[in-house]
């Protein structure tokens, strides 16, 4: 499989996944895989920015339908660190 096909299978896979969550495939979430399909190993969030400029990164747990369910994380407090037994 040569790197187009590989590509064009990988935006089917997205978008089918997308649309079994009621979700859309819009052109910043396309831009964001062509990001990640243009690097071979991690991209971090600065070369997802910079490889799709204009498009706004939200990075909050809200953006994501796993999230909504999930438990706020706990709130760390100075008390509470000192609380824990070493």
């Amino acid at each position: 499989m040569d790197s187009a096909q590989r590509a064009q299978r990988v935006h089917e896979l997205v978008e089918i996944r997308l649309l079994q969550n009621q979700l859309r495939y819009t052109k910043g979430r396309r831009a964001i895989i062509e990001v990640l399909l243009d690097h071979d190993g991690p991209v971090g969030i600065g070369d997802i920015e910079r490889g799709a400029p204009g498009r706004p990164i939200d990075t909050s747990p809200t953006c994501s339908p796993y999230m909504r369910s999930a438990p706020s994380p706990p709130v760390v407090t100075s008390a509470s660190l000192n609380s824990v037994k070493t």
